[in-house]
């Protein structure tokens, strides 16, 4: 019985009345004791069953279930058995297999089939989850990322010290926030998720979206899901936001909740990703840096981003690879300097305008290029794209290959994708969004990439088979391509390019808005660098003294 307000109390108490006296052997056995039964009390309109309050308190749908048999069964004359309540643990290990939960890790790994040596995924839920049988999105999940080769420690825990034990005694490559809120600071100097020092990933169940509005509203996610899943936990660390579920009905703030499959799965591949760059060897490890280019000539060449963001791109490098090849990574040869670089990239590695023909096809001939045969672009296209967003392509930039940086041999075409090639590091610039300059372009929201664009993001998925890509600096385009603003869809262009390949980019710190948006539409993991220092500029008198 919910808590009446005090109208409602004299309606209920004459419902009330009305039952008993059309039928005087009726009784009214409250759930639990409120205020609000006085009336109902003092009308001796109630008859207490002290059996019934304790399946009420003891909660879930197994109680429910029970409690609804020991009624049948006690005052309707139903036969069967009367099962006591079902005392609800605080804390557990939960599989969908399963109906009890599990407080032991080793019996649950042996109950659930875990594979030794497979990666661990902790995937963190409300114990409220399980009580009401609200599981189903999370169900789909442990099953995506089992499909994916994960052991899953599905877990809840009230008290945050036992939460923090749990997750310790599953040992996990990855972490998995479906809770709605999170708090890990804890005792000592570091978070705990510090301590922890793994990838923290934060799938989306919608709370105040439909699956169908999600779908049509060109935001994506309503702006109480984007302060309840993105922007409280991004604060934490907290990656991969992607949509794996939302609401099917809304009734008077009951929620059922239903899997969005395909979103799951995406999901899992990518998390899958950032296990394979834990486990891989670094010399193993393949990596694509994307630098920014302005135009499509030689100036402006690693910019940084469209409006320089305070990096300097060759130079940074330069400190940066070397980094990288003490660390086991394969780069060779290292250049010699920032200049080298910037001359490797005029030479061969930078977009190349439909004005000079004859410069794309001197660079298109050089060793490292790489040339998309257009046969195998098709196959990407029709498989990547469904049928309206290839016409949306078709629409602005023609059929493949289009007609930007293509190439022309033994009457076959292909796709030319300039690049620096450092052994299993590629040095590339990232494509231009159009087919000519056009600044317009970057911030389009009706406008897709074009056909080089595309081919650039699943040449590099596909054959180069990058293990995580980087945007050298803030900011490229990608996080700027049409699409919702969060919570894509498989149809955003963004989650398009991106594929499963994890995304790593140096991300200037006083740009705070532009990097919600390379979280939430490119799903990438930021790696802040400070702003360089500023110097009072001389003033007019000092610059004429100085001369």
């Amino acid at each position: 019985n919910p808590n009446f307000a005090p109208d409602e109390q004299v309606q209920v108490k004459a419902c009330c009345r009305q039952a008993k006296h059309r039928n005087p052997n009726r009784k009214g056995r409250p759930r639990d004791q409120r205020d609000s039964h006085t009336e109902l009390e003092s009308a001796r309109l109630l008859d207490h069953d002290e059996k019934v309050p304790e399946y009420w308190h003891a909660n879930g749908a197994v109680n429910l279930r029970r409690l609804l048999r020991y009624v049948s069964i006690t005052y309707l004359g139903a036969e069967g058995e009367i099962e006591p309540p079902l005392i609800i643990p605080e804390s557990g290990y939960y599989h969908p297999d399963h109906e009890d939960v599990y407080q032991d890790i080793e019996l649950y790994k042996k109950e659930t089939g875990w594979e030794l040596g497979s990666p661990v995924a902790a995937l963190l839920m409300h114990q409220s989850f399980w009580i009401t049988e609200d599981t189903k999105v999370i169900n789909a999940e442990i099953k995506g990322l089992e499909d994916q080769g994960f052991n899953v420690a599905a877990i809840f825990a009230e008290n945050p010290v036992k939460l923090r034990e749990m997750i310790i005694a599953a040992k996990p490559d990855i972490i998995v926030e479906d809770r709605h809120g999170s708090t890990w600071e804890g005792e000592g100097k570091k978070t705990f998720l510090e301590e922890m020092d793994k990838p923290y990933l934060r799938p989306i169940s919608m709370l105040a979206y439909t699956i169908q509005e999600w779908k049509d509203d060109p935001r994506g996610l309503a702006y109480r899901d984007v302060s309840h899943f993105i922007t409280l936990q991004e604060t934490k660390g907290t990656i991969e936001p992607t949509v794996v579920g939302g609401l099917i009905s809304s009734i008077a703030g009951f929620r059922i909740h239903e899997p969005i499959y395909e979103r799951i799965d995406h999901f899992a591949r990518r998390a899958s990703k950032w296990v394979q760059l834990q486990r891989k060897k670094n010399a193993d490890k393949r990596v694509a840096i994307i630098y920014y280019s302005k135009d499509t000539g030689k100036d402006d060449l690693f910019r940084g981003s469209p409006t320089g963001a305070f990096m300097d791109g060759p130079e940074s490098l330069v400190r940066f690879l070397p980094k990288m090849k003490q660390e086991g990574y394969k780069v060779e040869p290292l250049p010699k300097n920032a200049e080298d670089i910037l001359q490797q990239a005029k030479d061969h590695g930078r977009n190349i305008g439909p004005w000079a023909q004859g410069e794309l096809e001197r660079v298109a001939d050089l060793p490292g290029t790489v040339l998309v045969p257009l046969d195998q672009y098709q196959s990407w296209y029709n498989t990547k794209l469904n049928a309206n967003l290839r016409e949306a392509v078709e629409k602005k930039f023609g059929p493949p290959p289009g007609k930007f940086m293509t190439v022309t041999r033994n009457e076959k075409q292909y796709i030319v994708l300039p690049g620096i090639k450092l052994g299993n590091v590629i040095l590339a610039p990232q494509p231009v969004r159009g087919e000519k300059e056009d600044a317009k372009l970057l911030h389009s929201r009706d406008v897709p990439p074009p056909h080089n664009y595309l081919c650039f993001y699943w040449w590099l998925q596909e054959v180069f088979k990058a293990d995580a890509i980087m945007h050298w600096g803030t900011h490229g385009s990608l996080e700027l391509l049409p699409g919702k603003e969060a919570g894509l869809t498989a149809e955003d262009w963004s989650d398009i390019c991106t594929g499963t390949m994890p995304v790593i980019n140096p991300w200037i710190m006083d740009n705070i808005g532009e990097a919600t948006l390379s979280r939430r539409r490119s799903y990438a993991a930021l790696v802040d660098h400070v702003p360089p220092p500023a110097l009072a500029a001389m003033s007019a008198i000092s610059l004429a003294a100085s001369t």
